[in-house]
Order: structure tokens, then C-alpha cells, then sequence
């Protein structure tokens, strides 16, 4: 396969973070409105994953509530 060489395209922007654990100080907390358990399970995965390219790797609590889940960094 041949791959034609493009000049002058952009770098998109990074991302911006899906959840505010960077800004969380320790007792703080968010809501994520959910009761599909598939998506709290993602949520939950989602969390794990991001937690480790934090530096100093705070740690965070998740509790599953009758209309979603709370995430509370406790670290």
C-alpha cells in the first residue's frame, strides 16, 4: 500500500477530559446521571483508566445511587 504524504493539515485539539477528576480536590465530588448498569460499568472503567495518567495518582471512590453514581476523590 502506497500512503500519498499531505502537507498543511492541522493537528486537531486534544480532548478535553469526559470527567473532572483533574479538578477535584479531596472530599470533592461529581454526579454522573445514569441507571443503565452498562454504562456505569463504562463509567467505572473509564475512571480506572484515567486515574493512572494522573500524576501523583489520587485515588477516587464511586457509589452506584438509585438515579446514577457519585465519583468523591478521597486521596
Amino acid at each position: 500500500m502506497i500512503y500519498e504524504i499531505e502537507h498543511g493539515i492541522p493537528v486537531p485539539p486534544k480532548r478535553h477530559p469526559k470527567y473532572p477528576l483533574v479538578d477535584l480536590e479531596i472530599g470533592d465530588s461529581f454526579f454522573v446521571p445514569t441507571t443503565d448498569v452498562k454504562n456505569m460499568r463504562r463509567v467505572a472503567a473509564a475512571m480506572s483508566m484515567a486515574t493512572r495518567r494522573i500524576p501523583n495518582h489520587p485515588r477516587f471512590t464511586m457509589r452506584v445511587l438509585k438515579d446514577g453514581m457519585r465519583v468523591w476523590r478521597i486521596k
